[in-house]
């Protein structure tokens, strides 16, 4: 995870998206992981997008970023 914030702070997309699938798929039960690759794919890969989405609604559905994303997704339609 920390590979993909530091390639995200840094402006670098791929190599963020590169750091945040590699860190799902050792921890998929991190929401953290799929919130930033949905909030990355959300212009280019809406499908995609969504399909993180959902993790993130079902493994942290209290959190207020659920919203967040939710917003910026219905924005991407």
């Amino acid at each position: 995870m920390a590979k993909g914030a530091i390639a995200r702070a840094a402006g670098d997309r791929d190599a963020a998206i590169e750091g945040f699938e590699e860190a799902a798929a050792k921890r998929p039960e991190e929401w953290a992981n799929h919130y930033f690759l949905a909030r990355l794919y959300a212009g280019s890969d809406p499908g995609r997008a969504r399909r993180e989405f959902q993790i993130v609604r079902e493994q942290n559905p209290l959190s207020h970023r659920v919203q967040e994303l939710r917003d910026l997704l219905a924005r991407t339609d």
